[in-house]
Formats: C-alpha cells, structure tokens, sequence
C-alpha cells in the first residue's frame, strides 16, 4: 500500500524537473509523499530516497551544463524546477509534522534498534551467504539468492531499454536517463563491494534489505516498457531488433521469479501440514508459556513453528532496559495487581487503550499495571491524576495507592505533534491552489 503512493511520486518528480516543469507537480509530490508517510515508514523513507535521487541527478546534470557552457549562458538554478521540487518536500514535511514528529520522539524511546540487528543488511547483499548453518539463515540464504536474480534481472531489463530510447529526444530520454539512474542506486546498494554506502547514507541501515529498492526498478522498467513500445517504429538497428526478445525473456523470468518468491506454486501434502501446524501457533490455538528472548531467538535459528507463538511480542518497542521475556497470545490486555501491601483489586472494564479498576485497600499499596511502560499513558485516582513509575527491570507501570476504596483509571492518550505546523501548512496550501484557480478563471476570462 505504501509503495502504491510512488508513482504519485514520480509523476511529481518528472512534472517538476522534466521538459515542460509544470507546477502541478508539487500537488502530486505531496499527495504521493504524504501517502506514503501516512501508511509505512520504510516506503516513506524510499519514497524520500528516490527524489533525492532524481534531484541530484538533475543537479548534476545542469552543473555538467553550467561547465561546458559557461555559467552565463543557459538556464538558471529557478528553471531546473529544483526548487520547486524543494518546496514540494518541505511542504509535505510541514503537513506531516503532527504525525512525524511524535513518532521520531516514540522511537527515541523504546529499543528498536534490536530488530536492525537481527537482519543485518551484509547478510542481504548480492548472493550474501548464510550468516551460519541455522535453518533461520539458510532459509533467509536461498530467499535472498533469487531475491539477487531479481535484483540483476530487473536492472538488466532497464539497462536494454535504456540503449533503446537514451537518443530518442524529450521526454524519453529524459525518463531512461533518470530510470537508469534509479535502476543503478539498486543495483550499487546491493553490490558487496559497495557495502560503505550504507554507512555513509543516513537511515539507510534501517531498511535492512537491499532489495527493498526493487518496487522502484520495477516501476521504472513499466514505464520504460511503454515508451519502448509507444517509440518502437522508430528504433532501428541492432536496438530495435535486441530490445523486445531480451525484454521479453527478462519479463517471463522476472515472473517466474516473483512467483517463487511469494509462493505461489501448490506445495506437497507434507507442506500443506506444516502451513497448518504453524498457522494453529500463529493463531494461539497452542499453549506457550513464557520463554526468554535468548530462548526464542534459538528457536527461531532452528526453524521451530512453536516460534511463531510468540511473534504477537513487540519487544523492539519495549522501554529502554525492559526485560526481553517473551509471552504467548493473550485473550485480554494486562490487567492489575498488588504488589506491596494489603488491598483487593476489581476490574471494572478492561480494553486495549483504557482500563478501570476499583481498589479497596486496607493499608496503602503499590499496584502494577501488567503493561510496558510508555510516556502516554494516564493514571486519575478518583479523578485526580496519578503518577506512573516504571519498575525496573521489567519495564510495567507502579502506582502508588492510599488504604481506603478507590476508582484508577488508565487511559493511552495518543501523542499530540505540532498541529500548529500542519495547520500553518495547509492554510497555505489552500491559499496557493485558490490562486492558481482565480488566475486560471481571468486567463480564461481573457480568451473569451
């Protein structure tokens, strides 16, 4: 879904920086990068990524310009449409400030960084072998072996159609040019030898795969199909005739390989077996009881289904210092219990998001709440906030209670971001689309 957002974004790109540089493209830049942050971080990142790309690419190419020509000649910075194209990120930015900035201020927070160190992107590279002999890694060692093949397909691909149209004129050329660039970023970041880019590129260790890249190839290989189709009388020569029987023959393995992929060959009887064994651990059908996190990553190096009944913990998103003990499927969220002193606990409603319980104590207590902790959570004592402490080193919430009968409740009150920014951003947003359509109205105005 989040990927879906991309043509959006590149249609902005190419409206922005391609031959006509229509100003339409920063509406498609914003709704395409906006998606994209509203439904995965990861494609939101490579969304980013890709006009980055297309933009150096263009700065590039007109400092090329500025060097042979001379800088008094040819077009200004204004004309390449990079600024624009600026404005259209910085735009989008200022719209998804109320959503980006509580969730860069949640990650700083909890220990996701576990997860980038379980998948190593060194173990994704082109034909990267197995990290070790664990079931876990081989698996992941052949995934990534015809993962490679898409990888060198699918640039292969843009490659041949590239030699075909790279003399055909505006806006071809420009798209194969910039579709190449594109094609040779998955391809360099996937390369062993170029493992450095990934140290140097801020976040990129965060994406984890190489092939991640690969909807971008793909997209560009699409488009670069139809123009190679739309311009085929006029390629002639060896071009003409080497481009549709190897873009053919990449096109039929590149489906052959994404269908391995995803795995849409029926499997034996004994496949279909195990599918369901593992689908009841999934499900919780099966008892687990608690196991360590050490424990589990064990079972899950040695390929055991009864691993994926602890799939449902989130431990990357634990607070900083919790414990790691993994837990099975429950049938409801965590409830309260006494910890120090005299008191009984009855629960009133226990949802996700909201808990009420009624406490009546006859010595002070100290309660837990059998949550992990997180900075948004609210505690009211008889309608009076109450301070929540985090135990150490589970990482649940303390209360402290007086004797007597008591109402707590706790409630997860979702973070708030800088609505002001968004606002700001989207009144001028209105603003200039109004413009643009009362200077459209008099233009036509003038015609008649």
């Amino acid at each position: 879904l989040g990927m879906g957002f991309l043509p959006l974004v590149v249609l902005g790109v190419v409206d922005l920086l391609g031959k006509e540089r229509r100003a339409k493209g920063v509406g498609w830049l914003i709704v395409g990068l906006c998606g994209t942050a509203m439904t995965h971080v990861l494609s939101s990142y490579l969304a980013h990524l890709v006009v980055g790309v297309l933009g150096a690419g263009t700065l590039l190419g007109w400092l090329g310009l500025k060097f042979r020509r001379g800088w008094r000649e040819g077009e200004g910075l204004w004309q390449t449409g990079l600024p624009r194209l600026a404005l259209g990120v910085g735009w989008s930015a200022g719209l998804m400030a109320m959503v980006w900035l509580p969730l860069l201020q949640g990650l700083s927070e909890v220990q996701v960084g576990l997860q980038v160190a379980r998948q190593d992107y060194r173990d994704y590279l082109l034909f990267a072998p197995a990290a070790d002999g664990t079931a876990y890694r081989m698996a992941w060692a052949g995934f990534n072996d015809v993962a490679s093949l898409v990888v060198l397909g699918q640039t292969a691909l843009v490659g041949i159609l590239w030699l075909g149209l790279r003399r055909q004129g505006q806006p071809v050329e420009w798209l194969a040019n910039r579709g190449a660039l594109l094609a040779l970023v998955g391809l360099g970041i996937a390369i062993p030898w170029l493992g450095w880019i990934w140290e140097v590129v801020p976040g990129l260790p965060y994406l984890q795969f190489p092939w991640r890249w690969q909807p971008v190839t793909a997209l560009v290989g699409a488009l670069l199909l139809v123009a190679t189709w739309r311009d085929r009388r006029r390629l002639g020569g060896w071009r003409g005739r080497l481009v549709f029987p190897l873009g053919g023959i990449l096109v039929l393995g590149l489906g052959t390989l994404t269908a391995m992929l995803v795995g849409l060959w029926p499997g034996s009887d004994r496949a279909e077996a195990e599918k369901s064994s593992r689908l009841e651990w999934l499900e919780g059908k099966r008892r687990v009881d608690p196991l360590s996190f050490e424990e589990g990553l064990r079972l899950q190096d040695a390929g055991a289904a009864r691993f994926l009944g602890y799939t449902a913990n989130q431990v990357y998103f634990r607070p900083r210092g919790a414990e790691m003990t993994l837990h099975g499927v429950v049938e409801a969220p965590g409830g309260l219990e006494i910890v120090t002193g005299e008191g009984a606990v009855e629960v009133l409603s226990q949802r996700l998001e909201s808990r009420a319980f009624r406490l009546v104590n006859r010595t002070a207590v100290k309660a837990r709440l059998l949550t992990y902790a997180d900075a948004h959570w609210r505690a009211e004592l008889d309608g009076v906030p109450l301070p929540i402490a985090t135990e150490t080193p589970s990482g649940l919430m303390l209360m402290d209670v007086p004797a007597g009968s008591h109402r707590l409740t706790i409630a997860y009150r979702p973070p708030r971001g800088p609505w002001w920014i968004s606002l700001i951003a989207g009144a001028v947003g209105l603003l200039v689309i109004g413009q643009k359509v009362l200077e459209g109205r008099k233009r036509r105005a003038r015609l008649v």
